[in-house]
């Protein structure tokens, strides 16, 4: 046999054997070819499609935070500059005053009005347009309203329910793009999360370093709370007047 043709025979590239061939080939009851066979029908691992997700993912998230209006990147401030002048002195008798409206009795009572309003304005949009995306915003005030009312297991239940909320639109992000192009709602909801964050910081003594907090910390995390509560009222009824808007625009 000649150099070459030896040479040919070694650099000759070798076909992947497909499933089907190998067990038409392989005789049965040899363990070798029954490893080498199932080997070949594994499934392989899904890292790519995991990353892919991943990727996909991100930027749907990085195109909804595109859409927040400018404005809303102004209430987390204006709630740490609320922070500010309480632990300056500043607004210190206003704030915590004998009949300030920042008391803890009314606040109690504003807080769970706000969010009755907001549930009840959602569930009205949910008549006008039965969407999933619609059932989906009644979910946030629904939660906070039953936390509101002291339900038993509502303290870390808030919690679970918030996370599984948070995942759904994770997850089902393109069924509920009617509610991210509202860009409205979308930011006075960022403004209630940041409140809401501020108002467990202000409760867990985070800001105790700051003079006179033992005066105004509970008044300011209940405020914070309604804050957060009037914020979430105030999205849902921007959400209504997009819907209703663009239904009047469809009709001839």
């Amino acid at each position: 046999m000649s150099v070459e043709r030896i040479v040919g025979r070694v650099s000759r590239p070798v076909r992947p054997y497909s499933s089907s061939l190998l067990r038409t080939t392989t005789p049965l009851g040899n363990p070798m070819a029954s490893q080498i066979l199932a080997l070949h029908e594994s499934p392989q691992p899904a890292i790519s499609l995991r990353r892919s997700s991943w990727i996909s993912t991100s930027q749907d998230l990085l195109a909804i935070t595109s859409k927040l209006p400018l404005w809303s990147a102004v209430l987390p401030l204006a709630g740490l500059g609320l922070i500010g002048l309480l632990g300056s002195g500043q607004l210190l008798s206003w704030f915590v005053g004998k009949y300030a409206w920042t008391g803890k009795d009314f606040q109690e009572i504003l807080g769970p009005t706000l969010l009755a309003a907001a549930l009840i304005v959602s569930v009205y949009l949910w008549f006008v347009q039965r969407h999933v995306c619609r059932a989906w915003v009644i979910c946030l005030p629904a939660i906070l309203f039953c936390r509101e009312l002291h339900f038993p297991g509502t303290g870390a239940g808030v919690y679970v329910g918030l996370v599984v909320l948070a995942v759904s639109a994770v997850r089902n992000r393109e069924r509920l793009m009617p509610v991210w192009d509202c860009s409205s709602l979308c930011g006075w909801w960022l403004g209630a999360v940041s409140w809401y964050a501020l108002a467990v910081s202000v409760d867990s003594g985070v800001w105790k370093f700051l003079p006179h907090a033992r005066m105004w910390g509970v008044n300011l995390e209940e405020t914070m709370e309604s804050g957060g509560h009037l914020f979430v009222l105030l999205g849902v009824l921007c959400s209504v007047v997009m819907v209703i808007g663009r239904r009047r625009a469809s009709l001839p």
